[in-house]
């Protein structure tokens, strides 16, 4: 999906082995939540979630790839292509350093290094958010409008080193979307983050601009359906709005449900 979106949907079969069912295909995971091995259609995948933080990534391996063969941790594998600091451009090793961070779990500092450098594209992305996360609402603003005139440039440094990632943003109390660096996804999280600061007009604004590029996207019609409740409660226009947001919807995932629920209302 254009969008960066990903969903995926868990079935656990035995003590640390689970199967997802995506969009793009079955795969089986082996390991914790924090540290695991996924191969499916796509290959194969260490996939590590960073504590603390909302925020994931994987790297693609080999079926002979060296970091299997020797069982790296997690940490190692996040080493990988870091090793020559005195080389490295400072934007991409402040990205790199804040990856670290989050591996520790710390999200303050990892806020702190990719706030450094916001000439790099992913790294105003990944600062953009953290911001957001720990409530620093003006400062999401400013690093993820970065990130938008950045936008040719995102997922770069993350492709250089071989990484994917994204970030969880909850949309509902009960629905998170994982985010990537991509420009949908940067415009998600600057609706929320209006949303945060008690701007539901801007956010209302984004999510419409949102809608009207990509008017078969889920996500965005879910969360453009819940603010205009939300903020319109009264307003047959506004629920109106709702009612079209859910037309053709049918109960097939909890986001499907959720918009229902919004059109029965």
């Amino acid at each position: 999906m254009a969008s960066g979106f990903r969903f995926r949907k868990k079935i656990k079969l035995l003590p640390g082995v689970d199967l997802n069912i995506s969009k793009t295909g079955f795969s089986f995971s082996i390991g914790p939540d924090k540290a695991h091995i996924t191969t499916g259609t796509h290959g194969t995948t260490l996939y590590f979630n960073l504590p603390g933080s909302g925020a994931y990534y994987q790297k693609k391996i080999g079926g002979k790839n060296k970091d299997t063969e020797n069982g790296d941790k997690a940490e190692d594998a996040l080493k990988v292509g870091f090793t020559d600091r005195l080389t490295t451009p400072p934007p991409e090793l402040s990205l790199l350093d804040a990856l670290r961070e989050l591996n520790d779990g710390n999200t303050e500092k990892a806020f702190e290094h990719a706030r450094q450098e916001p000439r790099n594209a992913d790294g105003a992305f990944l600062a953009g958010y953290l911001a957001l996360r720990l409530g620093h609402y003006q400062d999401a603003i400013e690093y993820l409008n970065e990130a938008l005139r950045k936008r040719e440039e995102l997922g770069k440094t993350f492709e250089k080193y071989k990484l994917e990632f994204g970030v969880g943003l909850p949309i509902t109390e009960e629905i998170n979307v994982q985010l990537t660096p991509t420009e949908n996804s940067i415009l998600i999280a600057l609706a929320e983050t209006y949303r945060q600061m008690e701007m539901p007009e801007a956010a209302i604004e984004v999510l419409i601009d949102l809608h009207q590029r990509d008017p078969e996207d889920l996500i965005v019609r879910l969360s453009l359906a819940e603010l205009l409740d939300e903020r319109y409660p009264d307003a047959q226009q506004a629920q109106q709005q709702i009612v079209q947001l859910a037309e053709g919807v049918h109960n097939e995932s909890p986001i499907h449900a959720a918009l229902m629920y919004y059109r029965g209302m």
